[in-house]
């Protein structure tokens, strides 16, 4: 499959030798420095996963898969520690923070959003890093996920701080609703932001100040006639005149070319299912997965 046309851009105490040496950490950092002898360290266990599938919707396997996992903290409104390269069992991670108070923010597949290389000695305060702006690099993986949580939360039994990591793109799926055959060679969608914040922002949907906008179409090597998830995803943004378009033949007749305006911005951790029918073509969103919210629909006719 081609893609032609846009590219994304960019309390647990240690008190001996013996004790510390049974510690174990599911996530490890290369940022903790070594502790004076006897000194006593106060400490969270936080652990993060990705939402787990729900509904109707036709799992994808990459929508979980975790090719790096980075943490950060702040502490009084500023960046303090940052967590590198922790380890990932399945779909989740299991990190020690000895901390117990500020805010985690915990991230999976950032490594080539974020300069983590240099973001320790950045003096970041929280209010900037909140307003990171991401150029996303590749339109048909599931992109990243984050998640951040308060220490001072933390219920005091044993158990680990939970925190769930949500999907920062809208999913394109495809779907084929035809008594016959049909058979669809491309699709493009226009008017599409190259970058994204990173984080939710408190406003709602919002695309960053400037951003570029072009159109991404995907040519198919071999022409779809079946149901399909996960063909695209997209950042979330504000539509500014986005618009759905697709080349589709049914019953091998000549190619049909129909398009049709979206309605409403595109939401992060969202599916967008395209329907292809006979007489015309349905954009709807709907809560496949968990954590995936809901939104408008919108019907496409022919040109």
């Amino acid at each position: 499959m081609e893609l032609k046309g846009f590219v994304f851009t960019k309390g647990l105490m240690i008190g001996s030798v013996a004790l510390l040496s049974q510690m174990f950490m599911a996530c490890s950092s290369d940022s903790n420095g070594p502790q004076s002898p006897g000194e006593e360290i106060a400490s969270r266990v936080v652990t993060a996963r990705w939402v787990a599938f729900d509904g109707g919707g036709q799992a994808v396997e990459s929508d979980s898969e975790i090719s790096d996992m980075q943490a950060c903290l702040f502490e009084d409104g500023v960046l303090t520690k940052v967590y590198r390269g922790l380890s990932v069992s399945g779909d989740e991670c299991t990190l020690q923070v000895d901390r117990t108070e500020g805010n985690l923010y915990m991230l999976a597949n950032t490594s080539a959003l974020v300069d983590w290389d240099h973001l320790q000695d950045s003096g970041m305060t929280e209010e900037e890093w909140l307003k990171t702006v991401v150029a996303l690099p590749d339109s048909k993986s599931a992109g990243y996920a984050v998640g951040s949580v308060a220490l001072e939360t933390y219920a005091g039994n044993g158990g680990a701080l939970p925190l769930n990591l949500k999907r920062g793109m809208t999913r394109l799926d495809l779907k084929f609703n035809v008594a016959g055959t049909a058979s669809l060679s491309s699709l493009t969608l226009s008017g599409i932001a190259r970058s994204a914040y990173l984080f939710p922002q408190s406003e709602g949907v919002k695309t960053p100040e400037g951003a570029l906008r072009a159109d991404t179409t995907l040519v198919f090597d071999e022409p779809l006639s079946q149901d399909a998830s996960g063909v695209l995803y997209l950042g979330e943004q504000e539509n500014q005149g986005i618009q759905v378009e697709v080349v589709v033949s049914f019953d091998g007749e000549s190619p049909r070319r129909l398009r049709k305006s979206i309605e409403g911005d595109l939401k992060r951790n969202t599916i967008y299912t395209v329907t292809i029918r006979k007489d015309d073509i349905d954009i709807v969103t709907r809560p496949v997965l968990d954590e995936w919210e809901q939104g408008s629909d919108t019907e496409l006719v022919p040109l």
